[in-house]
């Protein structure tokens, strides 16, 4: 979940995005519920678009384990 500006895309309004891992599916127009399992960084500025992917393979990662801590993910 990034809770931010987006500053590498031009600073705008605060957003949330969040990116539910391992799921296919189309949740546009339907409410969900999310939980906060540990925060993995601060927001920051990235050089460009290859940065922030590889970044958020990082992110990804982390978030893995993070959750693999307090849930059972198979």
């Amino acid at each position: 979940m990034n809770i931010g500006v987006r500053p590498s895309f031009g600073r705008g309004s605060r957003t949330v995005e969040i990116h539910l891992l391992d799921f296919r599916g189309d949740l546009y127009g339907r409410d969900i519920r999310v939980a906060v399992a540990a925060r993995l960084r601060d927001e920051r500025r990235f050089e460009d678009g290859e940065a922030l992917r590889e970044q958020i393979q990082i992110d990804l990662h982390q978030a893995g384990q993070a959750l693999s801590a307090v849930i059972d993910i198979q």
